[in-house]
């Protein structure tokens, strides 16, 4: 019988936050504000850009008065999780200037 994995999420345990998971922390960073950018890596289903196109609309609707670029797409064909991973700094990371 195989171990049971655990598949929590790290919690650095130090600071007033020290209890909440890493990514619960930055949520607050997360936030829209005026102009942000937001960039899709993917594959195939990414480079078609259809799920994009409702993104850009939805956000245009809901959020009118942050003016927000239109969603940077990365997507390309025939790419999987390993390939995501090595062009990640690249295409997301210096595009965008940050990262938590």
């Amino acid at each position: 019988m195989k171990e049971k994995q655990d598949v929590r999420r790290e919690t650095v345990r130090h600071g007033p936050e020290s209890d909440r998971p890493r990514s619960a922390r930055h949520l607050k960073d997360l936030q829209l504000k005026e102009g942000s950018q937001i960039v899709a890596i993917g594959d195939s289903i990414t480079q078609g850009g259809g799920y994009l196109r409702d993104i850009d609309a939805v956000l245009a609707q809901q959020y009118p008065d942050l003016k927000l670029p239109k969603v940077i797409n990365k997507g390309i064909s025939g790419q999987k999780a390993e390939d995501l991973v090595k062009r990640f700094d690249k295409d997301v990371v210096q595009l965008i200037g940050w990262w938590p």
